[in-house]
């Protein structure tokens, strides 16, 4: 073995032991090091390699890391690590110290409350301070806003799009601003709607029912029928039957909340194998999918032409409220239920938000979670859902 000298990147030398005969060299990219920081350059495999972190103002070192090798005394700016037949990177890592050993900076927001109407539909805009730390999500709840499509992030300027704001129900909702640190700032949003409606127009009427040969004016589901078709979300099985007691299908249920929330289009195509580019769910299920409303039993299936069970039913409109950003923190007890223990466990929390807003609501001691949703069921669950969660 023998010595030599090898020149770094940053300028300073460090003396390093190289096999005798080796002539390939390999690259140190030193990551994120600070002022005088050493080790960057070009080596032969078995080298030791001698790393410093150098120093930055503000900051405190907090170690080394490195997916390419293993760190030797990682937690020091002064580490060291034998030279692989391959480049490596080694990143020095820092956190604020607030300018050289101070307190750390909560975010802050410029507005902390504002108003929207719908009937105005601008965008919303508030400048985020964020102080020590980085901002990492916004949320509504438990729903967590899309960068890009429900905000945007320009410099310190977010942009809540009117797009999103306009799905919220009227009332106060507050968006968290998820730090990596410190404390999170609230931004609270009164949403309004100043457009002038014709109260005759706020809900479906179910005056001049329509005139299915198999739904009569003595059947349970009798309004509920009238109501979902008169508001265009389901329609007959034929010109003169509704077909009550026939399952519902899966990609139906999609296509409903496609409807209901006004036909958007996807800016992804339709991803599984089993839908047909042809079919009248289609869209609908690869709007769905960009969503997360729904998401296929998987391996790119999605069993559009299943029956729907009550608590994939369940699973699905809860993801579609989450999606609006309504309030799903209501909750059942199950054990009231003599199949509770039925339930699929994926699907146990869904149900019993479904069951709490009294979506789903079983029969006697039953719930009946496997069981399939009934056209005239989904009629039913669908009205009061929009009665009680869109309201």
């Amino acid at each position: 073995r023998v010595k030599e000298t090898a020149t770094h990147k940053a300028g300073a030398y460090a003396t390093v032991t190289v096999p005798a005969g080796s002539t390939a060299t390999y690259t140190v990219t030193v990551s994120s090091g600070g002022t005088s920081a050493t080790g960057s350059g070009s080596y032969t495999a078995g080298t030791t390699i001698n790393i410093y972190a150098g120093s930055r103002s503000g900051y405190t070192f907090t170690g080394w890391t490195s997916s390419d090798v293993t760190i030797t005394n990682a937690s020091s700016k002064n580490a060291s690590f034998t030279m692989p037949a391959k480049n490596v990177t080694v990143t020095a890592n820092w956190s604020y110290s607030s300018g050289g050993g101070g307190s750390s900076t909560n975010a802050t927001l410029s507005d902390t409350k504002v108003e929207f109407d719908k009937n105005e539909v601008d965008d919303l805009k508030v400048t985020l301070k964020s102080g020590s730390y980085n901002l990492r999500s916004i949320k509504n709840g438990s729903y967590t806003l899309r960068e890009g499509k429900d905000y945007t992030i320009s410099g310190k300027t977010v942009t809540i799009k009117a797009s999103y704001l306009d799905s919220l129900k009227e009332g106060k909702h507050s968006l968290t601003f998820d730090m990596s640190g410190g404390t999170d700032p609230v931004l609270t949003i009164i949403v309004s709607d100043t457009t002038k409606t014709d109260p005759q127009e706020e809900k479906p009427s179910v005056e001049d029912p329509v005139n299915f040969e198999d739904v009569k004016s003595s059947d349970w589901f009798y309004d509920a029928v009238n109501y979902i078709y008169k508001a265009g979300l389901m329609v007959g099985t034929s010109d003169t039957t509704f077909s009550p007691y026939t399952d519902t299908i899966r990609g139906m249920i999609v296509a409903i909340l496609h409807r209901l929330e006004g036909s958007p289009k996807a800016d992804i195509a339709n991803g599984f194998t089993d839908v047909g580019s042809d079919k009248y769910y289609t869209k609908a299920v690869a709007w769905a999918s960009e969503n997360r409303i729904v998401s296929g039993y998987g391996n790119d299936i999605f069993g559009a032409e299943d029956s729907i069970t009550r608590e994939q039913l369940a699973a699905i409109l809860m993801n579609y409220a989450q999606y609006k950003g309504y309030d799903v923190s209501m909750r059942a007890d199950l054990s009231k239920f003599a199949d509770g223990e039925s339930i699929s466990p994926w699907a146990k929390d869904a149900i019993s938000w479904a069951n709490a807003e009294g979506l789903i609501q079983g029969s006697g001691s039953q719930l009946m979670p496997t069981g399939n949703a009934q056209r005239s069921q989904v009629a039913a669950i669908l009205q009061r859902f929009i009665e009680t969660i869109t309201k």
